[in-house]
Parts: C-alpha cells; sequence; structure tokens
C-alpha cells in the first residue's frame, strides 16, 4: 500500500517540479524531482533531472543567459522555505541573540526529537514527562 501512496506523491512531486521548470525556477524543480526519486525512482524523473541540472549548468556558465531570464521574472530570488543556517546580520532592532542564532542552527541540523529534546531514546514516558 505504501508503494502505491509513494508512486502518487512521486508523480505529484513530478508534476510540480515540471511547473517550476516552466517559470524558470530551477532550484525547486531540482528539489522537487530529487524528493520525486527518493519516494519511487522512475525514468521520467532522472531524465527530468538529469535536463534541469543541463539547464542550470548552461546558466551558470553564460551569463547572459542568466541576466535575460532574471528580466523576465521578478529581480529578486525567492526565499527558500527552510533556511538551513540563520545568520547574524548585525545590531539592529529585533536582530536575535548569538545564543538564540546557535540554538536554532543546531536545532535545524538534528534530525531526531529526542535530540532536540535533549532526551534519552531509552528513558521511559514517565521520566520523560516529568522532565
Amino acid at each position: 500500500m505504501s508503494g502505491v501512496v509513494n508512486k502518487d506523491q512521486a508523480e505529484e512531486c513530478i508534476s510540480r517540479a515540471k511547473a517550476f521548470a516552466a517559470r524558470g525556477d530551477l532550484d525547486r524543480a531540482e528539489n522537487f524531482l530529487v524528493k520525486s526519486l527518493k519516494l519511487y525512482a522512475t525514468h521520467e524523473a532522472e531524465s527530468l533531472l538529469e535536463g534541469v541540472r543541463r539547464r542550470q549548468a548552461a546558466n551558470s556558465s553564460s551569463p547572459s543567459s542568466t541576466s535575460s531570464h532574471s528580466s523576465s521574472s521578478s529581480s529578486t530570488p525567492e526565499p527558500s522555505r527552510r533556511p538551513k543556517v540563520v545568520e547574524q546580520t548585525g545590531p539592529k532592532k529585533g536582530d536575535y541573540s548569538q545564543e538564540q542564532v546557535e540554538l536554532v542552527n543546531r536545532i535545524l541540523l538534528l534530525k531526531d526529537y529526542y535530540e532536540v529534546l535533549g532526551v534519552d531514546r531509552e528513558t521511559g514516558t514517565e521520566v520523560q514527562f516529568k522532565s
């Protein structure tokens, strides 16, 4: 059953990747194609990913193609949905302390909720709830 669900989700990722590629957002198209391959590997996703990566390489090697592309879309690149690292920009109103930035960076790098909470997996649930 999960194979069918994964295949459906992979196909949805492929369709989203095609839409992003058509709009020229090759980074997001690549992300969706990689996700599709992780869910359910297909030849279509592999060939599309290869094409997207070729287009990215062509865009990065020729500055004239990137400047013509950027004029057709918005001038500022779209930020990613989840930042990989939070940067300290300087002493402006509303900035976060260095301790807060380091804590957020540590949490973003962790993959296990037990590590985020600082709880041992082997500890019983009664002890965890008391913490």
